[in-house]
């Protein structure tokens, strides 16, 4: 036999077994269970629950304090302005839970961009844009366009203007217009995964456009704003509290209301506010009712009684009722049959921003009309019983010469201010709108008033400082970012509120 020829017959032999070999490895390491990619329908509902939670933590513990909702009764830094170390325990820092779901957002448009579904591609738009703006206009300038890139090699972002990212190529507003243009060809159908509104594209359509009046809103002190307004107003709008961008939770991990696990001192320190209180029990508001729960004296009893605590009311109060029964469940009280939703916007909210824009002039329409269906909508979403206060109905409610429309713009703030109660930072943002058009003259919105031993002179601050981690993290581009802004302090004036 040839020597050769037998060598060369076990060197391919060998070969082939190896060959076989790696194939069955190969094999053995694949998990059949395991998908190789994330796709969309995947990923869509953890990005709508991290921004609920986070959304949820915020209003919590800073924006309902902020906008005097609510008082802080322990560790009441958010109370007295001191915002430089106001602590923020048990929720996800609000820079790194909404830049956490942006990296899901941009991998949801990549997708929807491979696969040329529109409504997708509309829905990650949208989430792009308000996630993106609930971050701006809490810090001013922030990573925008070359935020989460680090794929493509770049690891230290740089900060945008505010202005460009509401008004530039690519921005907030252009994003809610390419949103706009993609829901509407392709029109109404299902977005898998989707649990804000059960997978209903015209119900995304309907929150893009309201997010985009609320941020021409928000901007109608640097620019104007009356004809883009009017032509995003003719867009299909929400029609009810049905249309509520909120998310229904579950009552079970992992759509349980983040609220639920805080630690009994957490609810301690949480305390409604007394300009709330005082404004709700001068017009016989029902929502006092849900916004709190009694004290602990009189729970339970045929008069219960409800207070408010002063903000900065360490050494200046000692009293106040809890939260109410839907915010969380506190030993030895009734639990809330439903707890609150995680909200974004609401129909309430649409409906006073309509009233603000006909009192502008900005659209033909009868602010009386969108006030008081603000208002109604606003009841609706808390189940709101007027019976409760003595009144028949909201339209007796309403009818109250200290409610019922005057024409002014100060009567609509009184009542947008109640129906943002835990809308996420928005409340915050809408009081220092108003603060800032009064020139900082408290006297100019009555129902608030400069917190009890604030530490910043009587003055509402107009930012939140960037977070440590990015001086060490992106420290170049924050630098850049700091002196563009004149400083990392919270009274410095983004664009929004420039001076």
């Amino acid at each position: 036999m040839n020597f050769n020829r037998i060598q060369t017959a076990l060197v391919w032999a060998f070969a082939g077994m190896l060959l076989f070999g790696c194939g069955k490895l190969e094999d053995l390491n694949v998990n059949p269970n395991q998908p190789e990619a994330v796709t969309p329908d995947i990923l869509l509902p953890g990005v709508i629950r991290d921004i609920s939670n986070t959304l949820v933590g915020h209003a919590f513990f800073i924006s309902n304090c902020a906008s005097q909702h609510t008082a802080k009764s322990l560790r009441n830094e958010v109370d007295i302005y001191n915002w430089n170390s106001a602590p923020i325990i048990g929720v996800e820092p609000l820079w790194q839970g909404l830049y956490g779901a942006l990296r899901d957002i941009r991998n949801m448009e990549e997708a929807a961009l491979s696969s040329g579904d529109d409504r997708l591609l509309g829905v990650a738009l949208t989430l792009k844009a308000f996630a993106f703006s609930v971050l701006t206009d809490t810090y001013g300038d922030v990573p925008f366009r070359e935020a989460l890139s680090g794929s493509t090699g770049v690891f230290y972002p740089a900060y945008d203007a505010q202005e460009s990212i509401y008004l530039g190529e690519g921005g907030l507003l252009d994003l809610l217009d390419q949103a706009h243009g993609l829901f509407s060809a392709a029109g109404a159908g299902t977005v898998d995964g989707d649990i804000l509104f059960g997978g209903d594209s015209d119900l995304w359509h309907r929150f893009a456009n309201a997010l985009h009046l609320r941020l021409l809103l928000h901007a109608s002190g640097q620019i104007d704003v009356a004809a883009d307004f009017a032509e995003v107003a003719s867009r299909p709008l929400m029609q009810g509290v049905a249309h509520n961008a909120a998310l229904t939770y579950l009552g079970a991990f992992p759509n349980e209301y983040p609220l639920i696990p805080f630690k009994t001192g957490d609810f301690e320190s949480v305390r409604l506010g007394e300009q709330l209180f005082a404004h709700l029990t001068a017009t016989s508001d029902p929502r006092l009712m849900a916004f709190a729960r009694p004290t602990d004296e009189t729970l339970g009893s045929d008069a219960e009684v409800y207070e408010g605590w002063i903000n900065g009311g360490k050494g200046c109060d000692d009293s106040g009722s809890r939260l109410g029964y839907a915010y969380y469940d506190y030993p030895g009280h009734p639990v809330g049959a439903d707890k609150a939703k995680g909200v974004w916007l609401t129909f309430a909210e649409q409906e006073f921003i309509l009233a603000e824009a006909a009192l502008n002039g900005w659209i033909s329409a009868d602010a009386a009309t969108h006030y008081e269906s603000g208002i109604a909508a606003s009841m609706a979403d808390h189940g709101a019983n007027p019976e409760n206060t003595g009144l028949a109905s909201v339209a007796d409610f309403i009818a109250q010469g200290n409610v019922s429309w005057d024409g002014t713009l100060l009567r609509l703030q009184e009542q947008k201010w109640v129906a943002l109660y835990f809308h996420g930072m928005e409340s915050y943002i809408e009081v220092r709108r108003w603060y800032h058009a009064a020139g900082g003259d408290w006297a100019q919105i009555p129902f608030l008033t400069p917190p009890c031993n604030n530490a910043n002179n009587d003055a509402l601050p107009m930012r939140f400082v960037y977070p440590g981690e990015e001086l060490s993290l992106n420290g170049a581009s924050n630098a850049a970012a700091v002196e563009a802004l004149g400083s990392n302090d919270f009274n410095a004036h983004m664009w929004l509120v420039a001076e």
